[in-house]
């Protein structure tokens, strides 16, 4: 699947991190690809992670659109702040703020 949008989007080299994880930094977007046996969780297969000025902000219209959400804006190991949700459409979103 990530091969078919670099090639549809142009997006370019990917980035592995991990053993299961493949994505494009875009400007103030990651794109990223979870390797998975089968696409049972919209989640773990296609993200978008979008970095934000304000992240209870967006938390808060987010929230407030119907987004379910999968974790607040939580503090990660590596220095961001990262808030989970999943669309109406069940579509993955994740949202950082800027670092």
């Amino acid at each position: 699947m990530a091969d078919f949008y670099a090639q549809g989007l142009e997006l370019g080299a990917s980035t592995a991190t991990g053993g299961d994880h493949l994505g494009f930094p875009l400007p103030n977007l990651y794109f990223e690809f979870d390797q998975v046996d089968q696409a049972s969780d919209a989640c773990r297969v296609v993200s978008l992670w979008f970095e934000v000025d304000d992240i209870e902000a967006t938390f808060k219209r987010f929230k407030d659109a119907g987004a379910k959400i999968s974790y607040p804006p939580t503090k990660k190991p590596w220095g961001l702040f990262l808030l989970r949700s999943t669309t109406p459409m069940a579509t993955c979103l994740a949202f950082h703020n800027v670092g």
